[in-house]
């Protein structure tokens, strides 16, 4: 039973319920901007559990359901935890240091949510080349490919989180597998 996945899912949902109620206004204490960064750096983690709406929160669940439970049977429940935290926080530093670099492509204001660079994360993983996994590819490739053209028609979708994630899973997924590969000729 894939218990992170599953419960990432849960924590997520709930949060979504949670700031639905009146007054919590988790959405603006919890949302990633990149000006707040150095006053509030837990925002950069805490994205994940803010959505945008019910169409936003689906498609971030659906994907991560569908990811993460395969990458939890094949690699275990750690590497999947470590790789949806350090891919947010990629999916958070990829606006940033365009905000920083370019400010015209990302204003230094925008506010960022969602889990899309999280999951995008464990989609690196599944894009690193192995014989380990035995994936679907089509589905790896049409997910992102329905990111990639998901804001041409809605601006606020944020690729640069998708772009951050991805690339976050993507050299932990290398790493894991180099560090196998070394682990099992030393042996």
């Amino acid at each position: 039973m894939p218990i992170v996945t599953l419960s990432l899912v849960a924590l997520t949902v709930l949060a979504y319920l949670v700031n639905l109620l009146p007054g919590t206004g988790l959405t603006s204490r919890l949302a990633f901007v990149p000006v707040l960064t150095a006053a509030e750096p837990w925002r950069a983690l805490s994205v994940v559990l803010v959505h945008a709406g019910p169409t936003h929160l689906l498609f971030n669940m659906v994907g991560l359901f569908f990811f993460g439970s395969f990458l939890e049977r094949s690699l275990g429940r750690f590497f999947v935890l470590g790789t949806y935290l350090l891919a947010a926080l990629g999916g958070s530093l990829c606006p940033l240091l365009l905000s920083i670099l370019w400010p015209a492509v990302v204003s230094p204001g925008t506010v960022f949510v969602g889990a899309s660079g999280a999951v995008y994360g464990l989609v690196g993983v599944l894009l690193v080349p192995t014989r380990r996994l035995d994936r679907n590819w089509s589905s790896v490739l049409v997910f992102i490919l329905l990111g990639a053209l998901y804001p041409l028609f809605n601006p606020q979708v944020a690729w640069e989180a998708h772009l951050g994630g991805l690339i976050t899973g993507f050299v932990l997924g290398c790493c894991y597998f180099l560090v196998r590969k070394l682990r099992s000729r030393s042996t």
